[in-house]
Order: C-alpha cells, then structure tokens, then sequence
C-alpha cells in the first residue's frame, strides 16, 4: 500500500516515501475522517486527480489499485496538533499523514515500528521508482505507504 500526498508549486520538497509492512488496510481505508475515492488508470491518474486538490489534505493510496484520501473532518488536526508547534507546522501533510494514518495503521509507536522494520523511508524523486521497489520487494514488504511531493 502507498501514500501520496500534493504540495503547492511554489515550494519543492524532495520526497520521502513510506513502506509499511504489516499495516491492515481495511483499517487505513476506514479511517475516521477521510473521504476514500478509488482513482482508474494508474498512478499518472492518481497524481493528476490529487493536484486537482487545491487547499486540501489528500493522500494517495496504493495498494494494489489507485485510491485518494480526503481528510474531510479538519477538526482532526486539533485532535493530534502538538501545542508546542505552530498551526502551520501542525497542518503540515506529513504531519498528518503520520498522526492519522501510518501511526493507526500501525497500532503501535512509530519509532517502534521503524526498529522492527515495518516502516521504512526510501528516497526517490519519481513515484514510478518506489512502485518499482514494491514490486521487487513485494514478498517482504506485504504493503507500502509513501508521500509524494508532485
């Protein structure tokens, strides 16, 4: 399974993507909050229907077909906020998409899970590449989340 989430055009971040092995991904599509959308026609769709998402929260979700997640209930951002940051820094996607989605699909502490190798965090500039990882890996890594900054 695979995240992806968009960013505007006038900042570029490299990405960094998220493989998860273990993650129940019924448990990811039913999460409180998101609106789930499946996306035909691969990961060009997929990215292409994402940047259509302006002002939004959404992530992208592959695991094995192209699905888009919606945070529709903006309340949840308060609910995981750390008081310590900035709403900025609180609102951020990749915020998000690891207090709302890796860490529940996980059910357990994010840096436990990164000891036990269920989640992993793989540089690659194009998408297509970490599908590509899946693919060769797709015995051991069971399913794959990442973001992408397209």
């Amino acid at each position: 399974m695979m995240l992806l989430l968009s960013m505007e055009d006038n900042l570029k971040v490299l990405p960094i993507h998220r493989l998860l092995r273990g993650a129940d991904g019924k448990k990811i599509m039913g999460l409180r909050g998101f609106e789930v959308e499946d996306v035909e026609g691969g990961l060009g769709d997929l990215l292409a229907r994402m940047k259509t998402m302006d002002d939004e929260h959404v992530f992208g979700l592959y695991d094995g077909g192209y699905r888009m997640l919606k945070l529709k209930d903006k309340k949840l951002i308060d609910e995981v906020s750390d008081p310590g940051k900035s709403a900025e820094w609180n609102a951020l996607d990749a915020n998000l998409l690891q207090s709302l989605i890796i860490a529940p699909a996980l059910a357990c502490d994010v840096k436990d899970a990164i000891e036990a190798e269920d989640l992993a965090f793989i540089k690659a500039v194009f998408s297509r590449d970490v599908l590509s990882i899946i693919d060769i890996h797709a015995v051991g890594i069971g399913q794959a989340v990442f973001q992408d900054f397209a």
